[in-house]
């Protein structure tokens, strides 16, 4: 039942099935050039049949004539559920359509059958960089709730009309970073959230049955046909052992509609960067969602990133690969601003992030990206001035953790609006209070004075080998400007974090600082300054191999990370307890502020911080 010449078909060799491209010569279909493919199983045959188009797809069901048609008008199609019931077919279709899929559809006369989708090796993934508008201590809370919910339906609305599958907006987005600390303030901001498993789709809901905020989400959701990601501050009634006394939970929550606008996850912030008004569930919760284009989401928010759980442990335990992450970060160097800690723990853990940031440069609040694990980044935005940023990219799925791409074809910087710092332009430092700056008086340093280094700092038991080859930019002949100072150092022990938690943490790196003193170290230096060229960094040192992980930390004066191929991060296990960690440049770099190793151990958390018991800079 071959419906157009053989020469005109895009995919071959399947039983009963064939794809066709058109404008078909033999064809006469007056809609030719819409049709993709014409064909039908015959009657009483199961069969499974794939087929492929490379442009936008969409599919419609001719019942009378009993053909499947691929029309390219549909600019984005899921069909999700076929049904045949007393020989008529039934075909259910979004108001959004989906793009580029590869389909699949398994035919048994007869019975009921779905229709799979077999995707491209990609799909497109949307974050917002984007700081609260309103105060939540002069306006009605829920009011501030909706404006920025409002706020959300314009990047929305952009992000699916540029084929997004999944949008992440930031933690705090919807209410402002300026929270009240006491629980009877907070109470008016938070929102009942529904269960999960009941799947409820708030925008089917009359108003006045559900909050307005989740009504509004989820119609945005369903109307656009794309997953949703938001962060908002929940209430969760209780009773009994465990209760708080004023009658419910308070969490820091992230939520996800699906395409038809049904609330289907919730994760519950676990670790709290101060936040006193919240609660925090007894163990971590391991919260996932599996999207209809063939990938299964872990979720975390913000600070979570710096520990084992959840999310780590949804990587190592439960074999996530993808996360999507809010996330509202105070940046501090010279080793944890946020897009430096994103890609790192992407690179290390190869794991696509989702990472959606608050904005709010003035307050130390800003970055985000979208990462592709041992890929690197394919787009960040790390602000300086108040700046809204829709961030798109197409994002290489992971099977059995490996990149159905190389990085050659990887898509970089896909779609971005507004990004007022580019990634070749070092940003003009007004102020001091861009960044938060480490306590890095008990860490071991020593000045970089020669341009062949060849060293070994220790500290704690530590010890960090470094080989170093630098030279002097020739432009200081002619400016008369300065060459940067950088220190070798090494630390092993515990740091302190805001709200008393602390983290055990080993470091071996290069850090630039504005004079010799270490006091300098640490803090954002002006580009006239940057005139140091580094032709070979390499950095080893054997560290602990339980319960930590080893992540890259560089930086450059663009405030962005050396991109994936200018290094190179390898581990390989020496003993049962002892990793050997290896991190070297691949090129020459310019510009540079951070480049080092920097593991986390996890078994150090909650001791006391680590202080300088005496001298150890030279």
């Amino acid at each position: 039942m071959i419906r157009c010449c053989p020469q005109c078909a895009m995919l071959s060799g399947l039983p009963y099935w064939f794809a066709i491209r058109v404008p078909c010569p033999c064809h006469n279909n007056s809609n030719a050039e819409n049709v993709l493919t014409c064909l039908q199983p015959p009657v009483g045959v199961a069969v499974e049949v794939t087929a492929y188009a490379g442009r936008d797809l969409g599919v419609a069901f001719d019942m009378k004539r009993n053909i499947w048609f691929c029309n390219v008008e549909f600019q984005r199609i899921c069909v999700r559920l076929f049904q045949e019931l007393d020989g008529v077919t039934h075909s259910h279709m979004p108001a959004s359509p989906r793009t580029d899929v590869l389909w699949a559809a398994k035919y048994k006369r007869g019975l009921s059958h779905t229709a799979l989708c077999f995707q491209t090796p990609y799909y497109t993934a949307a974050v917002v960089e984007y700081g609260a508008v309103g105060n939540i201590s002069m306006h009605d809370p829920q009011q501030v709730l909706m404006m920025n919910a409002n706020n959300y339906v314009r990047y929305v609305r952009q992000a699916a009309s540029s084929g997004a599958d999944i949008i992440v907006f930031p933690e705090c987005g919807l209410t402002t970073i300026h929270l009240p600390e006491t629980r009877d303030e907070v109470r008016p901001v938070l929102t009942s959230i529904p269960d999960p498993a009941l799947r409820q789709v708030p925008c089917a809901e009359s108003a006045g049955y559900v909050p307005e905020v989740l009504r509004l989400l989820s119609c945005t959701a369903r109307n656009h046909s794309i997953y949703v990601v938001v962060n908002i501050p929940e209430i969760a009634p209780c009773a009994g052992e465990g209760c708080p006394s004023d009658g419910a939970f308070f969490y820091n929550t992230d939520i996800v509609f699906d395409r038809s606008g049904a609330l289907i996850a919730r994760y519950r912030k676990y670790n709290l960067f101060g936040e006193p008004a919240f609660d925090v569930t007894p163990t971590a919760e391991l919260s996932t969602f599996d999207a209809d284009f063939g990938v299964r989401f872990g979720m975390a928010t913000c600070f979570d990133i710096y520990f084992l759980d959840p999310i780590v442990r949804l990587v190592q335990e439960l074999g996530v690969k993808d996360i999507v992450y809010p996330v509202a970060w105070f940046s501090e160097l010279p080793f944890l601003t946020a897009i430096q800690i994103q890609e790192g723990w992407s690179r290390t853990l190869d794991v696509n992030l989702l990472a959606s940031g608050y904005d709010d440069p003035a307050n130390r609040n800003g970055g985000s990206g979208i990462y592709a694990g041992r890929l690197g980044r394919l787009t960040a935005a790390m602000p300086f001035t108040k700046t809204e940023q829709l961030l798109i990219s197409r994002i290489p799925k992971k099977t059995n953790g490996i990149s159905g791409v190389s990085a050659a074809t990887t898509p970089r910087n896909s779609h971005r609006t507004s990004f007022t710092v580019e990634e070749n332009s070092p940003p003009n430092f007004k102020s001091e209070r861009l960044f938060f700056s480490d306590y890095l008086a008990p860490y071991t340093t020593q000045l970089l004075e020669t341009s062949e280094t060849h060293t070994q700092i220790c500290d704690r038991g530590l010890c960090c080998e470094f080989d170093i080859d630098t030279d002097i930019d020739t432009e200081s002949v002619t400016t008369g400007a300065q060459s940067a100072v950088y220190r070798l150092t090494a630390f092993n022990g515990v740091r302190p974090f805001f709200g008393g938690r602390t983290g055990g943490i080993q470091v071996c790196a290069v850090i630039s600082c504005k004079n010799a003193s270490l006091s300098s170290c640490g803090q954002a230096i002006s580009t006239t300054t940057r005139l140091t060229a580094f032709k070979y960094i390499s950095i080893q040192m054997n560290s602990n191999r339980i319960n930590s992980i080893h992540t890259p930390s560089t930086l450059l004066n663009t405030v962005l990370p050396l991109d994936a191929e200018s290094y190179e991060l390898s581990s390989r296990n020496i003993s049962a307890e002892l990793t050997h960690v290896h991190l070297r440049t691949t090129k020459c770099v310019r510009n540079l502020w951070t480049f080092g190793i920097y593991t986390r151990e996890y078994d150090l958390d909650g001791l006391p911080f680590t202080v300088a018991t005496e001298q150890t800079t030279n």
